[in-house]
């Protein structure tokens, strides 16, 4: 879990595309809204 700064560039991308929904969990992680309780 190193990525940080190219990730942000890459989550932003991957949601503008849609691609793979773990890239979305992530961004949502980082709001704290995870659904894991």
């Amino acid at each position: 879990m190193a990525a940080s700064r190219s990730q942000r560039s890459k989550v932003r991308t991957a949601a503008h595309l849609g691609i793979a929904p773990a890239t979305l969990y992530r961004k949502l992680a980082e709001y704290g809204v995870t659904g894991r309780g």
